[in-house]
């Protein structure tokens, strides 16, 4: 049986990668740091139903993020695009302060406190490395792959991550799929299938400590303090207030 629902969860995440471009889904980990403008064809702006668009602007550049949702029997993927015509990574202090996108994860809950057993944190930077927490408060998180967290990167957490090739994909900047098994979340497919909710995060980061710009998702209601407040991630993959 984690035979199959490893394959599936792999299958699920690589057919998502080689949806953010039709003719290469090979990573690419140079840096890209062409000043062009962006090639608007290739990145969604505009907001929808199954898309969610954050920006961060600091003083040298504008970033964007997409953000869109697809359940299983096994877990929630999310597949996230981050434009930035000034993309920083390598921070040797903390990936939290390099160009990233992080989202907080429950169960759809009336409680506004984050919950100590059912509220999750991940952070990715464009070279792959991340942050994964639990709540161990209202409003703090762990340790980052905590022993207690039972997660297991292949299996029950699979993240995948390629910096841009511009000429490819038409813009800098990087993409991201993440799949969280129902379990790892704390959860069951019956509790968790369209019945989680989020809040999305991003770092727009020019020069460490001097220009970086932590943005949070406030549209729809949303309030990264308030697990209440939350955007829904419906059963059909759209998001909802």
């Amino acid at each position: 049986m984690k035979k199959i629902i490893l394959y599936s969860s792999f299958a699920l995440l690589f057919s998502g990668i080689l949806s953010f471009s039709n003719k290469s889904h090979e990573f690419n980990l140079m840096e890209n740091n062409s000043l062009n403008s962006f090639n608007d064809d290739y990145f969604e702006k505009s907001e929808s139903d199954t898309r969610l668009v954050l920006t961060s602007q600091n003083k040298n550049s504008i970033a964007y993020s997409g953000w869109e949702a697809s359940y299983s029997n096994e877990g929630i993927t999310l597949f996230i695009e981050f434009m930035d015509e000034d993309l920083y990574y390598g921070n040797i202090y903390d990936i939290g302060y390099d160009d990233n996108v992080e989202f907080i994860i429950n169960e759809v809950t009336t409680e506004s406190n984050w919950s100590i057993s059912k509220t999750f944190h991940f952070l990715i930077n464009p070279e792959g490395k991340v942050y994964f927490q639990k709540a161990n408060s209202t409003n703090s998180f762990g340790a980052s792959f905590d022993p207690y967290l039972r997660a297991v990167n292949g299996e029950n957490i699979i993240y995948t991550c390629r910096v841009n090739d511009r000429e490819i994909d038409g813009y800098n900047g990087f993409k991201v799929s993440i799949f969280l098994s129902y379990d790892v979340l704390n959860t069951t497919y019956e509790d968790g299938f369209g019945n989680l909710a989020f809040c999305p995060g991003m770092r727009n980061t020019h020069i460490y400590g001097k220009d970086t710009i932590w943005t949070s998702y406030s549209k729809r209601g949303c309030k990264r303090s308030n697990s209440s407040s939350f955007v829904k991630i419906n059963s059909d993959n759209t998001f909802s207030a």
